[in-house]
């Protein structure tokens, strides 16, 4: 992984890093014990449109790993999805 960069989305429950990502990269989704207790995760990609690119199922790990070395240089947007909430945050591949 490229870039030391941390941002914890405010008024949640997890930190996604590094973000900014270089492109060919990984990122990092890492859950506290609250979102932990909320089971799986279903995590979608979107492009700035809103236009889903794609939705991945995740079990109950703290550290997720969302592969984007497929991804043009962009901003994007995760929504994070469980049981009981709903979240999302801008990431940017330069």
């Amino acid at each position: 992984v490229t870039g030391n960069s941390i941002i914890s989305i405010s008024n949640s429950f997890c930190s996604i890093y590094p973000n900014p990502s270089e492109a060919g990269s990984v990122i990092y989704l890492k859950r506290n014990s609250i979102l932990l207790a909320e089971g799986n995760l279903r995590i979608q990609l979107l492009d700035e449109l809103g236009r889903k690119l794609s939705e991945s199922n995740y079990p109950e790990k703290e550290l997720i790993e969302l592969p984007v070395s497929e991804l043009p240089q962009g901003i994007y947007i995760l929504r994070i999805i469980s049981d009981y909430s709903l979240q999302t945050q801008k990431i940017i591949i330069h």
